[in-house]
């Protein structure tokens, strides 16, 4: 006599989401002490086997009378039969392994838990270099699965880029090339005069660095000889306040805080921010993207969609829609496709009257859009500028 107690609910939750992927058997993932939550409330026979980390469990029986196995018999399952509920805390761990192998979230696998905080990966086994701008600015390599965090050069950091080589940084007039080992190689003042570099980007050989002050995006060549440029305004005076570029097949975006050159009247202007695309080859505009934004930057594409930060909004999006929102300055952003890191500085601008309340911390946001779980690591500095994975 089965004397299971049964959860409804749960069991039919779960049924309709095995019913409607079309399988056949079940397998669980975790053979701690969760396990018997989740087989109270399934249907009876259907459990093939249970999987687990542990390799000293492999070959045992659960209490349950199911025997555990090496996670990686999975690889010689058809997919279009099993079903896989997660019980283990180390979910985020665990669905990677999974999507590696070619299982799909929420049509392969599940987390299997109710009323249990959602287990995410907010400590990657990930490394980062963060630019930084202002006062105690810098280059930083943060380690996010210890939260160790390293100053690795000092100075007004902005734009940062892969090289083949490894990494490119600029301050307000010098480019520096740092080798995998984060150790400067090169580095070159590349123009006289107020030049104010922001954002930077390194295609096909070539570097393309915004000029801020003069209102200019220059091309530079591998041997950093120029080899074109484009002036949106006249070049005396910053009055676009272009700060960062994103390179995409053959377009380039911009962001920048004004379309019409407003600067000058930023705080009576704040939504004239734009982002604009050109071509690659002959820097000629193609279109506006986005207009009226409210202190753009950090422009992005990721799998073809467009992200950004409207820094006076304190938030991310992703083309129109307000991804998160943490009551901060935002201000640089980076994916590995599950989690997003995002910039925030300490806030130095003139407070709209509908702001109630404002985030003084700097540092990196580590963001998980399907669980909707956050965590900040903080940096020892004011103002975030660009981030970008190791």
């Amino acid at each position: 006599m089965d004397r299971r107690i049964i959860n409804f609910d749960y069991m039919l939750q779960h049924k309709e989401i095995i019913h409607a992927a079309n399988k056949t058997e079940i397998v669980i993932f975790g053979s701690g002490s969760e396990l018997n939550k989740v087989f109270r409330s399934l249907p009876s026979g259907k459990i093939k086997y249970v999987v687990d980390l542990d390799e000293k469990k492999w070959g045992e029986v659960t209490e349950q009378g199911i025997e555990i196995k090496n996670p990686n018999c999975l690889l010689s399952e058809n997919k279009e039969d099993i079903f896989i509920l997660i019980t283990s805390s180390y979910y985020y761990e665990i669905s990677s392994q999974l999507k590696q192998w070619g299982f799909r979230e929420k049509l392969d696998f599940v987390y299997a838990l109710t009323n249990v905080p959602f287990p995410t990966g907010l400590h990657p086994n990930r490394e980062i270099l963060v630019t930084c701008c202002g006062t105690e600015g810098g280059v930083f390599h943060i380690n996010l699965n210890e939260d160790k965090i390293t100053k690795l050069m000092s100075g007004d950091f902005r734009g940062i880029c892969h090289i083949p080589s490894g990494y490119c940084v600029v301050n307000e007039s010098t480019l520096f090339l740092l080798d995998k080992k984060f150790k400067v190689f090169k580095e070159k003042k590349l123009e006289d005069g107020d030049i104010d570099l922001h954002g930077i980007a390194y295609d096909d050989g070539c570097f393309y660095i915004i000029e801020t002050g003069t209102n200019t995006l220059t091309v530079y060549n591998d041997n950093l000889e120029i080899e074109k440029k484009i002036n949106l305004s006249k070049s005396d005076e910053d009055l676009n306040h272009i700060n960062d570029i994103c390179i995409d097949g053959e377009s380039i975006f911009l962001s920048m805080l004004s379309l019409k050159g407003l600067t000058k009247n930023l705080w009576t202007d704040r939504q004239d921010g734009s982002i604009v695309e050109l071509e690659k080859k002959t820097l000629e505009p193609r279109r506006v993207i986005k207009r009226n934004l409210n202190f753009p930057h950090s422009v992005k594409l990721f799998k073809g969609e467009l992200y950004y930060c409207e820094s006076l909004n304190f938030n991310i999006k992703k083309e129109d829609e307000e991804l998160v929102n943490y009551g901060g300055f935002t201000r640089g952003i980076e994916t590995d496709g599950q989690l997003f890191y995002f910039g925030q500085s300490k806030f130095r601008n003139e407070l709209s009257d509908t702001v109630k309340s404002v985030s003084m911390d700097a540092g990196i946001h580590i963001f998980d859009p399907m669980h909707r779980t956050t965590r900040m690591v903080k940096i020892d500095t004011d103002n975030v500028y660009g981030i970008l994975l190791v």
